[in-house]
Formats: structure tokens, sequence, C-alpha cells
């Protein structure tokens, strides 16, 4: 009779440690649960896919590590139109660019299908079966593509499903060279959300940080912008130069945010 105790009693003890340790497993499991890559990527296109065509105006700050001559700043106009149509033209520098960024990061703003998402992140040799939960500063976000620093990936907050970093390949300089664009400043406007200030970091010791003045959303572009024909007029070519301080773009410029 007491053995038969002592048999039921050990049953019950692990019965409920297998109840215990499922319940904890089960919470691990929700706690640390991530979006598979192609449900964030359809939450972050629903930011942007109703951009049909975007012109901006900016201030353009460009500097060549490997030279002391520090930072040049110019007023610039962008025009894009959906899904990869896209013009840069300086508007008050005779000396045009400093040096020319890639630009294919800028697709990524104004997608307006996740198969073009998908297409584009694997082209710039993201992993998109990679994913986990990390953070950039203090926020909280997912990560698609490799944990190195220094892998291809996109890092996307968590609350909103913006894109908050872009390190993708760029094979045309260097083998494991890799691109760091970094988004913030993000406004809500008409059909969608659109950083206003924007930092690429690139292998050769190039910066760039752009800050947005002027944005205007799903408005007519004449299809000859596209063909390099100049159609503003002069007045709008002689945008005064803003004074900048060195110590303020150096200090937001001067490396990648933190990701944990």
């Amino acid at each position: 009779m007491k053995r038969g105790k002592m048999n039921e009693l050990s049953r019950y003890l692990t019965g409920l440690c297998f109840l215990i340790g499922f319940f904890f497993m089960s919470s691990d499991r929700c706690l640390g649960y991530v979006l598979p890559s192609d449900q964030l990527i359809s939450y972050m296109v629903k930011n942007s896919s109703e951009f049909r065509t975007l012109v901006i105006t900016q201030t353009t700050w460009q500097k060549d590590e490997r030279n002391e001559e520090g930072w040049e700043s110019y007023q610039e106009r962008i025009w894009m139109e959906s899904p990869d149509l896209f013009r840069s033209q300086v508007l008050n520098q005779p000396n045009r660019w400093l040096m020319k960024p890639d630009t294919s990061f800028r697709s990524l703003l104004m997608a307006d299908s996740e198969e073009r998402v998908r297409d584009l992140l694997t082209r710039m040799g993201i992993n998109l079966n990679a994913v986990g939960l990390t953070r950039v500063e203090e926020t909280v976000a997912y990560r698609i593509g490799g944990k190195d620093p220094y892998a291809p990936k996109i890092v996307i907050e968590k609350k909103r499903f913006l894109p908050l970093v872009l390190t993708y390949s760029l094979s045309e300089y260097y083998e494991t060279a890799t691109v760091t664009v970094l988004f913030s400043d993000y406004r809500k406007i008409d059909n969608g959300w659109y950083p206003f200030e924007i930092t690429y970091f690139d292998p050769r010791g190039f910066r760039e940080n752009c800050v947005i003045d002027t944005l205007q959303e799903n408005v007519p572009i004449d299809p000859a912008v596209f063909f390099g024909v100049d159609t503003t007029s002069g007045s709008e070519q002689t945008i005064e130069q803003d004074e900048i301080s060195q110590k303020e773009i150096d200090s937001e410029t001067q490396s990648v945010p933190t990701i944990d």
C-alpha cells in the first residue's frame, strides 16, 4: 500500500514537472517570438506603397575621409518615380557633388509591392531566412539578415515597421564591402511615412548626410527629367548655401549607431 502511494506521488510529481516545464517553454517562445520576414516586409511596404512620385529638395553634406578638405554642402533636388526612376541635381554649386553615392536604397522607400522589396533585398545580399530581434540605441527592432555588424541586413522598427538601418553589399568596389544607410526623423505625410534625415556610409570612406527641406508626393513629373533634361528655371538654381556647423555634422555622422 505504501509503495502504491509512493508510485502515485511519483507520477504526480513527474506530471507536475512536465506541466511546469511546458508552461515556461511556451512562455519563452511567446516572449521571443519573431515575425517571419515575409510578414515584416508586408507591414513595412504598407508604409510607402502609395507613393507614386516624390520631389524632394534637401540639404546635403558630403565628406571624403581620404582627404582633409572637410564637409561640402549642397542644395539638391531629387525626383523619384515608382518603381525605380531616379534623378538628382545640385542647385547651387557649379562643381557638382564631391562624390556620387549609390542610390539603390531609395527604391526601398517607395516600393509598391512585397515582391519588389524581397527581390531588392536579395540582390543586396540580405538573407531573408535569418530573422531576429535587436535594438538600435534604445529602439526595439526586427533584424532581417546577418547578426555581424557588417553583414547585409535590414533593421525594422518594431512599433511602426519602418526601416532604421540598411546594410548591403556593394561588390562594385570590393568583394566584401557593404554600404550602411541610416533612416531617421520619420514624418507622417498624406500617403505614408518618409525619413527626413538619411545618413550614408560607404567603404571608400565617403560620408553623406541629407536633411529634407521640402517634399512633394504624387505630383506629375515631366518624363524628360529622368533623361537628364534640365526643366528647372534659373531662379530655382540660386538658392543660398546654408552655414553649417562642422562640430554638429561630425557628431551626427561620425559612426554607425550600436545595434545589439
